[in-house]
């Protein structure tokens, strides 16, 4: 079976972790970076800044509420809410939506550390004991609720968590309950490894979820990189040391920039003429591919083979992206074409079957135009297996589900499954049902003006006089071919002319017959 079962479904979303053993090593400014740069490509994220300490993430403008509040609660006031009178119903007291850039895609919510210029906030930091916090007042249950709450209400690809520094306990919690993903954040100083390389170590061996370890060098001035240079043994000391990371081999290396000392500057929106974005553009595609669930890495690899027509390329791409994202639909989809195109029909249907277990019932309309697409191609499969009646049938889950949209892309599918039944129905020398099935195209798309249905309506005249021709009406079936004509003899369209061309070819046979 390719697709998970259902109860996979809450494991859509990934916590990333961004850690720091020392402060100014730009660990803010990369969570802040990456959030943004995946908002633009579209995707949801939730920003936690548990750097109580020291919150940092309200700096940036693009993290603002955009409902302008200016002191907005966040984690330091849902927890005193939870102490006092349990988890509230509701987070959006606590959880706010940025204003983020004008062309995103994606959205980002905040939750930031708390209003903490207000006293309340300094007596809840001095007065919280994270160690009676979790031995004494629920705290672990607390902050799965969180989770779990954060995944119902905003639904996020990801949760960024902007951890404290140092060998904290509140980092601890980031690092080690909440974590799917860290990002370990450190200077090629040596204390800055050796603090790194403890937590690594705790992390590895203590930590619940297992986190995968994405390593980032920050900030390295520019230096020679040959063998035997000073940052060459530093490169080698962490591929021995941090052994079991994602990329120990190659940690990803954020360069000095002198204008971030200056200003709280967000690169992946503002960019300069050196493309110092870049860094952290490759740091939020690494998280995308260590990320189980992110399937766009995959989509993106497949794009290329598909052009070219490396059919068995996609099929492999597509395969190695649902051992990780179970019930994509897209890549299920992608799976489904890929079998196609390699004659290998018994799985294009099996996996289309899989498409419909865990999105039949889907709302959004992309995912509504996979589907109906899907049960179309279903039902063309099924024909070349010599299946037609299993055609028609698919053909006519398509008109059950979608036969009443109003939605151009939807309506293109009801009338090539239309025609598609009509076929399957011709195949099983049912001309007369044929006939009627052709009609429906007429009475549903005569009018139609996009082009995809006025192909399908040609399609439905020529093939109505085929067959009517075939139940020796020739006159009628000659009537069928003068409406094709009538219509679309005019027609600039390559398809539609091929398709007149045809109906005159068809009128003159059968005026000879």
């Amino acid at each position: 079976m390719i697709a998970a079962p259902a109860a996979d479904l809450d494991a859509l979303t990934r916590f990333v972790t961004f850690y720091s053993y020392k402060g100014g090593v730009g660990r803010t400014l990369a969570l802040a970076n990456c959030a943004r740069a995946l908002a633009a490509k579209g995707k949801k994220i939730v920003l936690l800044d548990l750097d109580l300490e020291a919150p940092g993430l309200l700096h940036f403008d693009a993290f603002q509420p955009k409902k302008r509040v200016k002191n907005p609660a966040g984690f330091a006031e849902y927890l005193a809410t939870c102490l006092q009178h349990g988890p509230p119903a509701e987070l959006d007291d606590y959880i706010h939506e940025c204003q983020g850039k004008a062309n995103d895609k994606g959205t980002i919510w905040l939750m930031p550390a708390g209003r903490d210029k207000e006293q309340g906030y300094l007596s809840f930091l001095n007065g919280t004991t994270w160690n009676d916090f979790y031995t004494q007042q629920d705290g672990y249950k607390i902050l799965e609720n969180l989770r779990g709450h954060i995944m119902a209400r905003f639904k996020p690809d990801y949760v960024f968590i902007d951890a404290r520094t140092g060998l904290s306990e509140i980092g601890g919690i980031a690092t080690h309950q909440l974590a799917d993903i860290i990002v370990l954040v450190f200077n090629l100083n040596g204390q800055n490894i050796k603090g790194a390389k403890r937590v690594f170590d705790s992390i590895r061996t203590n930590a619940p979820l297992h986190p995968k370890i994405i390593l980032v060098a920050s900030p390295v001035p520019v230096m020679p990189t040959e063998e035997d240079t000073p940052f060459a043994k530093k490169m080698q000391a962490i591929r021995t040391d941090f052994a079991g990371a994602y990329n120990n081999r190659s940690p990803l290396i954020i360069p000095y920039h002198p204008l971030l000392a200056f200003e709280d500057r967000l690169l992946v929106d503002d960019g300069d003429v050196f493309s110092s974005d870049a860094p952290y553009r490759r740091l939020a595609e690494t998280i995308q591919q260590v990320a189980e669930v992110d399937a766009d890495f995959y989509l993106q690899q497949m794009a290329e083979p598909m052009q070219r027509g490396d059919w068995q390329r996609v099929k492999v791409m597509a395969l190695q992206g649902l051992e990780k994202n179970k019930i994509d639909i897209n890549l299920l989809f992608n799976l489904a074409a890929a079998y196609d195109f390699t004659s290998d029909l018994e799985k294009s249907v099996a996996t289309v079957d899989e498409i419909l277990q865990y999105h039949a019932n889907t709302t959004e309309l992309p995912k509504q135009e996979l589907v109906a697409q899907s049960l179309y191609n279903k039902g063309v499969a099924l024909g070349q297996l010599q299946r037609p009646e299993e055609a028609i049938a698919t053909y006519d889950e398509v008109l059950r589900r979608f036969g009443g949209t109003q939605t151009l892309a939807l309506q293109e599918r009801v009338a090539n499954a239309l025609f598609g039944k009509g076929f399957a129905l011709g195949q099983l020398q049912r001309p007369e049902e044929a006939i009627v099935t052709y009609d429906e195209v007429l009475r549903r798309f005569g009018d139609a003006q996009a082009l995809a249905l006025q192909e399908q309506v040609a399609n439905a005249l020529l093939n109505k006089g085929v067959t009517l021709s075939r139940l020796q009406r020739y006159k009628e079936g000659i009537a069928a071919y003068d409406e094709l004509l009538r219509r679309f003899s005019g027609a600039q369209d390559a398809s539609l002319k091929k398709l007149v061309v045809m109906a005159l070819n068809e009128k003159g046979r059968h005026r000879r017959v």
